[in-house]
């Protein structure tokens, strides 16, 4: 069932009692019929009622369950840094956090190691899934650097291969596919602008090898609205402000 008042925020009930230890995610619609369970006062009887642990009271049989206290982060991933919990060769972006913070944090999607900019970190699961759903379509752009000038009168026809979708062999275990459409502006020879709705493994990489051309560079500077914060050095990292927030989850 979904709900009106669902946000990106929330997480159902269900998954909560089971991060408290109370029931299983299994025995969680047995358990809700059998004891009292309130959110804000009113019994609940569905697991997927979402409740946000952050503001919402939960009660179960009269004993409030604590309140958590998620944090939504926006960082400036820098080169060879790695989305991964640990590297034999890279810089892990964990290692810019305090141990604390970073032991329940993860990362809203990835960019490769070489590849720099913008991405999201959370300890809400809620969050982090709306960015890996498929159904999710927020626009991603990127500034490119090519390796080789692109005459004025080639523009066009990548212009028009990105928006019309390109196909991309298999790639390592991965089949073959067709882009969705992209939006590709230039800004000059080699420097470039591309905005995707999906991001499959190294897709930008692949889409202009595919027309002949090679990355140099390749940094994210928006998801949807938010817009990496310029002030961010490489590798360092603040909260999203309420402002941010609201334009991720109108």
């Amino acid at each position: 069932m979904c709900y009106n008042n669902e946000t990106m925020f929330d997480q159902p009930l269900d998954k909560i009692l089971c991060k408290n230890k109370i029931c299983s995610m299994r025995s969680s619609s047995s358990f809700l019929k059998k004891h009292d369970v309130k959110v804000n006062g009113t019994r609940i009887s569905d697991t997927s009622f979402p409740v946000d642990v952050e503001t919402d009271e939960i009660s179960v049989d009269g004993t409030l369950l604590n309140k958590v206290k998620h944090v939504y982060l926006m960082m400036n991933k820098g080169l060879g840094t790695v989305c991964s919990r640990s590297s034999d060769s890279h810089k892990v972006i964990y290692d810019f956090f305090p141990s604390e913070l970073a032991k329940d944090l993860h990362s809203c999607g990835r960019l490769d190691a070489d590849s720099t900019g913008l991405i999201f970190l959370t300890n809400n699961g809620t969050f982090s899934h709306f960015f890996e759903s498929p159904e999710t379509h927020l626009d991603k752009t990127y500034l490119v650097e090519l390796k080789n000038d692109v005459l004025d009168s080639e523009k066009d026809s990548y212009i028009k291969a990105f928006q019309k979708g390109i196909f991309l062999p298999p790639f390592k275990k991965g089949s073959g596919f067709t882009t969705k459409p992209a939006v590709l502006s230039f800004e000059s020879a080699r420097g470039c602008k591309v905005v995707i709705t999906e991001g499959k493994f190294r897709q930008i990489r692949r889409m202009f090898a595919a027309l002949g051309n090679e990355v140099v560079s390749l940094k994210r500077i928006a998801i949807g609205p938010v817009v990496l914060d310029a002030a961010l050095g490489e590798n360092e990292w603040r909260e999203l402000n309420e402002d941010e927030k609201k334009k991720l989850n109108p």
